[in-house]
């Protein structure tokens, strides 16, 4: 039998991202080296967490009781009618501090859409320049709000990227940015401003 409890549930979260200095002392802090991670990637396959249409009850056996639920219903749209009045379950997990690790539930218990977000209780920090954006600082909401544009360029499983650009006096057209993110969370930001703009 395949032991997979909350550390081993951060680990294949962490797997998926790229081998930055963040992560690797996430790493350390839970004790575990990047081969570990990779195997614990595999063993959540096992399992059943990247099964299409897994039940929450999954997730639950795994990390407890959700910390927060959010009362309000999310919306159908953009989604099609099967996710309309989805429920939204958050959970602490320690490597990420002062976040949410948040999961998407249909009425009918189907998880979707996990991702970071931050807590509703606290105050997001400012996005003025292009230099505010460090890894694992914000989530996806926040940085898309800051971005005058933005496109999405790729998606894989729980990552995404997009291109966009940001207002900064310096730059008389805005900057031009592309950010990825791995669960929602900023994983790297690289200015794509053309020369000369």
């Amino acid at each position: 039998m395949i032991e997979f409890g909350l550390r081993e549930y951060q680990l294949h979260i962490l797997a998926t991202m790229p081998l930055s200095r963040r992560v690797m002392d996430a790493l350390d802090e839970l004790r575990a080296t990047p081969d570990e991670a990779r195997t614990t990637l595999n063993n959540a396959e096992r399992v059943g967490l990247f099964r299409p249409g897994h039940l929450i009850e999954l997730e639950l056996s795994i990390l407890g009781e959700p910390s927060t639920e959010l009362s309000r219903p999310l919306p159908g749209e953009p989604f099609s009618e099967s996710f309309a009045g989805s429920r939204a379950f958050a959970f602490q997990l320690p490597v990420f501090v002062g976040l949410h690790y948040v999961i998407n539930v249909t009425p009918t218990g189907v998880v979707w859409g996990q991702h970071m977000a931050r807590p509703m209780d606290q105050s997001t920090p400012m996005i003025e320049t292009f230099d505010d954006l460090q890894p694992w600082r914000f989530v996806k909401e926040e940085v898309l709000a800051a971005l005058r544009t933005h496109e999405l360029i790729d998606e894989f499983s729980f990552s995404e990227t997009y291109s966009g650009v940001m207002d900064e006096p310096r730059f008389a057209h805005g900057r031009s940015v592309v950010v990825r993110f791995d669960f929602g969370l900023l994983q790297e930001a690289q200015d794509a401003t053309i020369a000369g703009r």
